[in-house]
């Protein structure tokens, strides 16, 4: 079972893109496109489920076209439509890629601590509103 603390929101599923199962991928991190993983992580009914990706091509700077294993109509694309996408933290921690840049989600779960007054507590929400 997947847990939150092991995974990272990227983006969002918005909508079916052709009949043949594509769906349009609103990300807010291109990480999947820097680090090899075989899956994307989406959120169905409070439950992190992993579908695996057949291929990918970039629409935008911050939209991709994916093709999902076993969703090869429409209709099963439709069904996505709206689901957040998350990566598994454990991709990241394999990588070696030092000019990676992570998104504020990534951050969440871990500690924050102090020199002088030790630990403060976990990043749980992170307000990306203003800078």
């Amino acid at each position: 079972m997947i847990k939150e603390t092991d995974v990272f929101k990227i983006g969002k599923l918005t909508k079916p893109h052709g009949v043949k199962g594509e769906v349009s991928f609103l990300f807010d991190n291109d990480i999947f496109d820097k680090v090899e993983c075989p899956y994307l992580i989406c959120l169905i009914d409070n439950i992190f489920v992993p579908f695996f990706v057949i291929e990918y091509r970039f629409k935008g700077k911050d939209t991709a076209l994916v093709t999902f294993e076993d969703i090869d109509s429409e209709e099963k694309a439709r069904r996505l439509s709206g689901l957040e996408v998350y990566f598994p933290r454990k991709y990241m921690v394999d990588s070696d890629n030092e000019d990676m840049d992570y998104s504020w989600s990534y951050f969440l779960g871990f500690k924050v601590v102090d020199s002088v007054v030790g630990e403060i507590g976990e990043i749980t929400a992170v307000d990306e509103n203003t800078m």
